[in-house]
């Protein structure tokens, strides 16, 4: 059936648009310039008056489905599961058929053919997009943060058009968009810490891949808020476990406070030395990491101290809850 035009439309727009219908549906391939003149109700000659060949053609329905998408001023965050929000209304539509500038490239399998070159432009776009909206954010690398987003939007393209089904592609882009709240990946971040380190104390047989798993997720989380106290003792414990179960690469302690200096529990005491101590393997127990970790919390405290003018009460040494 042929389309319906406003009674307005000049023939080069009929034409651009009976071959977005047809190259899109059927494929660029699978259509010849004889179909598209009959979508369009206008003669062969008058189609290759505007567009001289086919090339010309598909460049131009190519270009035409490209929309300049700059950020708007809206916030940032906001715009991003905005772009998500719009790909799910897309999947679940029923007549998404993949990204078109994709389809394009894979038909012609010519890098040289205008095809290709439009196509790496809308892409690269749509990229610069997300890095100029990760800036507004403060991400940190947003050029490669960027990067990744735009190849999981490729990637959920695909998957959308192979399965048939959005569920996959709605939750990778959801999980993405929850990395993009720096808060929130840190506070999951945090408690997969903890759960690992809770589970490295109950779990001798993998004691050691759930302190790894609980090292990492720590140091992530700390390349967000590297000035988190907790998560600090935390992974600061992390490696005094480590270390009393025999790893080698144990990092050396911190000092303790010296004798008779400072204020709450380490005041006047001999503190005994961190790398000191009667573990045969040669590492710290666990009471003896408490309390390094202690000494690290009457530090804090003390430089709180001596730079504020107030005195705060250390929190107590161990593992840290949220």
């Amino acid at each position: 059936m042929k389309r319906a035009f406003h009674k307005t439309a000049t023939p080069a727009e009929r034409i651009l648009a009976a071959a977005d219908k047809l190259f899109y549906r059927q494929g660029i391939r699978a259509v010849g310039v004889d179909a598209v003149a009959a979508e369009a109700a206008v003669s062969k000659r008058t189609l290759y008056n505007y567009y001289p060949s086919k090339d010309d053609l598909i460049a131009a329905y190519l270009t035409a489905r490209f929309r300049h998408l700059a950020p708007s001023d809206a916030p940032a965050r906001e715009q991003i599961l905005g772009n998500f929000d719009r790909l799910e209304r897309m999947f679940a539509d029923g007549s998404f058929r993949g990204c078109p500038y994709v389809n394009a490239v894979t038909e012609l399998g010519d890098p040289k053919h205008a095809a290709a070159g439009i196509a790496l432009q809308f892409k690269e776009q749509r990229r610069l997009w997300f890095r100029a909206l990760l800036e507004r954010l403060h991400a940190r690398d947003p050029d490669a943060l960027a990067t990744q987003l735009q190849i999981l939007v490729e990637g959920a393209l695909a998957s959308a058009l192979v399965r048939g089904d959005p569920a996959l592609a709605r939750s990778s882009l959801a999980r993405a968009a929850a990395s993009l709240d720096p808060e929130l990946r840190f506070r999951a971040l945090y408690n997969l810490g903890l759960l690992a380190l809770l589970q490295a104390r109950s779990d001798s047989a993998s004691r050691d891949a759930h302190l790894a798993d609980a090292e990492r997720a720590y140091r992530e989380a700390l390349l967000l808020q590297p000035d988190h106290i907790r998560a600090k003792w935390n992974l600061e414990l992390v490696n005094r476990l480590r270390g009393a179960g025999g790893q080698a690469n144990k990092p050396n302690p911190p000092p303790p406070p010296s004798p008779g200096k400072g204020g709450g529990g380490g005041a006047g005491q001999q503190q005994q030395p961190a790398g000191a101590n009667n573990n045969a393997s040669g590492g710290l127990s666990e009471d003896q990491a408490d309390q390094v970790l202690r000494s690290i919390g009457q530090e804090e405290l003390r430089t709180r101290r001596d730079q504020t003018g107030r005195s705060r009460r250390a929190a107590p040494a161990g593992i840290k809850d949220w």
